[in-house]
């Protein structure tokens, strides 16, 4: 994936939707950690942590 800077940031792609439900599925189940995560689904762990950290705070 590229960076983008803030002002050219499009919609995510179906294949973003997939990876942010199956990353936060697995961070939910509790068996795995942002690594293995990462690992499992081709992402950094970086994006992993992010994408929990946002659906973090959507819930408070």
């Amino acid at each position: 994936m590229t960076r983008m800077r803030a002002n050219e940031r499009t919609a995510p792609t179906l294949r973003d939707q997939i990876n942010h439900e199956q990353a936060l599925e697995l961070w939910h189940a509790g068996r795995d950690c942002t690594r293995s995560i990462a690992a499992r689904l081709g992402l950094s762990e970086e994006e992993v942590c992010a994408i929990i950290e946002r659906a973090e705070r959507r819930r408070v």
